[in-house]
């Protein structure tokens, strides 16, 4: 399934004599970046050459040495795309593994904590006011999805905060690493935000979390926006524990009951 049309205006014009190669490099650099992603559909020769102001056959040119090192798809009447560039860390079978192992989902929160305190730190450090608005904004239909008691929806937008965050941390390296997660974290988090709210209310406690690690990242304070995000793994971690044991007794209130039945 593609992905909605790469944003408005990403280009700037060219004055280079190597204008292909000039053009190459810009794409190039839009993707290290994370601000073209896999799937993407890059805007048609015409514009690309509006806003390079460039001929289109260089357009063409550029596209076609993308096309040929493997960053860009080429898809006759449907577009240039940007392919993909990173398989997935676990295949479904491992992830579906995964969430059926006590232990493995305590080794995903434990690396979770790590990399999201480092990504709200560097966010709080480097993000641009653009950044922070797209924050807020996902914050306030969080809100929303909340009150609405939409879990699906608010599954996803706990997953776009997480993710925003990470590329509001403008660390190349962070950026791609959370994209070849995506599938882990995606399941990982629609497994934690499900069973913590089984175990009782805590959504208000899950925003509050959330707003805690923005308002911090929007204050531009490095040390608390981490201290947040470190609080709110440890806050869900302390629940699915929780969830575990509640497991556990049942389990073994299972295993007992037929035994003391089939004694009387």
């Amino acid at each position: 399934m593609r992905k909605k049309n790469a944003p408005g205006r990403l280009f700037d014009e060219i004055d280079n004599l190597s204008l292909s190669d000039t053009a190459v490099a810009q794409i190039e650099e839009l993707i290290l970046s994370g601000v073209l992603r896999e799937n993407d559909l890059l805007p048609g020769e015409r514009e690309l050459a509006e806003q390079m102001g460039i001929s289109r056959p260089k357009v063409r040119q550029a596209l076609q040495q993308l096309s040929e090192s493997g960053l860009v798809e080429i898809i006759p009447k449907e577009g240039a795309f940007i392919a993909k560039l990173g398989g997935d860390v676990m295949s479904p079978a491992l992830i579906a593994l995964y969430k059926r192992s006590p232990s493995a989902i305590r080794d995903n929160l434990e690396y979770r904590r790590e990399q999201e305190g480092f990504a709200a730190r560097l966010a709080a450090q480097r993000s641009t006011s653009r950044d922070r608005k797209e924050l807020q904004s996902i914050l306030a239909e969080m809100s929303i999805a909340d009150k609405e008691n939409d879990p699906e929806r608010a599954s996803q937008l706990d997953l776009e905060l997480h993710q925003s965050i990470v590329f509001s941390g403008h660390n190349r390296t962070l950026t791609h690493m959370m994209t070849g997660l995506y599938s882990l974290n995606k399941s990982s988090l629609f497994y934690n935000r499900h069973e913590v709210l089984d175990i009782g209310t805590v959504a208000d406690a899950l925003f509050q979390q959330h707003a805690d690690i923005v308002e911090a990242i929007c204050a531009m304070k490095p040390k608390q926006a981490e201290n947040a995000a470190h609080a709110h793994i440890d806050y869900v971690s302390a629940l699915i524990e929780t969830e575990f044991a509640r497991r556990s007794r049942e389990a073994i209130s299972d295993k007992k009951y037929p035994i003391l039945k089939s004694k009387d």
